[in-house]
């Protein structure tokens, strides 16, 4: 047994590495096969954890996607980029959309989240759509109309389609769908904000699935009588504040510096900044289940003691990401 898990984690560290290491290369054709390699070593985390299921969905969709994405590399490489037609982007977009599982294409991966465990599925939703995103800003030097529509379609749809989901694991796909597209416009405003937003986004992401897996919680009704406990009530609002960019959360800074770069990057942006602003706060209701807002309000007592047997790694853990989300703000910013 322990032999697996070690072995399950030099997978992922593989995994990881990967996806972190291909944000140095310049040449589509070693992005895409950067890309397979952790397409392959994903499935193997996801046959290991016997999510046989999700394994077939996630491979057929890869190689659909996969032969796709070459082809439209190939076209590239033959087309002149400034004479390059909207039907070649367009073919890149729905390749890449079906890789990272982006609206209207997302049907797969809604329909295979609730065979992975929370570890899978937080490699799925975050290191494996950096490989993508890259090469969206590396296919297009800029924003151009169809990527603006995209946008708009998965910045509008994704919080709705996640109004009545009871399933949390599929509340944080489409939750990922929408960080998906605030860091695709991150990264064609700054590189360097777009790191500092992603790793913002890992360790908050991290923390916030390492609680709900350590109490295994996989939908709204087990969260609703969690919060008996009133800790784990406040533990979940404290998370869930983190991870929305909520105020007074320093993620709230950083999310507002990048708005305000968007709008002097173009000013024309500003009914996606609006747009960005709505889709975030519908995202926050869900995270918040603010369907039981009575529930929160009658039963919150702002004086409560912290119980003794609670495990004060939480805390402590949130204190340091505070910590140091803001020392990374300081460095890369000044």
């Amino acid at each position: 047994m322990m032999n697996i898990t070690l072995f399950k984690m030099f997978i992922s560290l593989i995994t990881i590495i990967i996806n972190l290491m291909t944000l140095s290369f310049l040449n589509l054709f070693n992005m895409w096969f950067m890309l397979e390699i952790s397409s392959m070593s994903m499935i193997s985390l996801m046959m290991m954890n016997k999510s046989k299921k999700a394994s077939i969905i996630y491979f057929i969709i890869s190689f659909i996607s996969s032969s796709m994405l070459i082809l439209s590399i190939l076209m590239f490489q033959m087309t002149n980029y400034y004479n390059m037609n909207n039907l070649l982007m367009i073919y890149f977009m729905i390749s890449i959309m079906l890789k990272m599982g982006l609206i209207p294409l997302n049907k797969w991966m809604i329909n295979m989240v609730n065979n992975l465990n929370w570890w899978n599925l937080f490699i799925l939703l975050l290191f494996m759509k950096i490989i993508p995103i890259y090469m969206i800003n590396q296919f297009m030097n800029n924003m151009n109309m169809i990527m603006i529509y995209i946008m708009f379609i998965n910045m509008f749809l994704s919080p709705l389609l996640a109004l009545n989901l009871m399933s949390l694991k599929k509340i944080m796909t489409y939750s990922s769908i929408n960080q998906t597209i605030f860091m695709i416009i991150t990264m064609f405003i700054n590189m360097k904000l777009f790191m500092l937003y992603f790793i913002m986004y890992l360790i908050s992401s991290f923390i916030l699935f390492l609680y709900l897996n350590y109490m295994n919680i996989n939908n709204k009704n087990i969260l609703i009588n969690m919060y008996i406990n009133k800790n784990n009530k406040f533990m979940y609002l404290m998370l869930v504040m983190i991870y929305s960019s909520l105020p007074p959360m320093f993620t709230f800074i950083m999310k507002w510096s990048i708005l305000e770069n968007l709008i002097m990057y173009n000013p024309i942006m500003n009914l996606l900044w609006l747009m960005i602003m709505m889709s975030s706060l519908i995202m926050t209701w869900n995270y918040m289940n603010l369907n039981n807002l009575n529930y929160y309000l009658n039963n919150m007592n702002y004086n409560f003691k912290m119980n003794l047997n609670m495990n004060y790694f939480y805390y402590y853990l949130i204190i340091f990401i505070l910590i140091m989300m803001f020392l990374l703000y300081s460095l890369l910013m000044y």
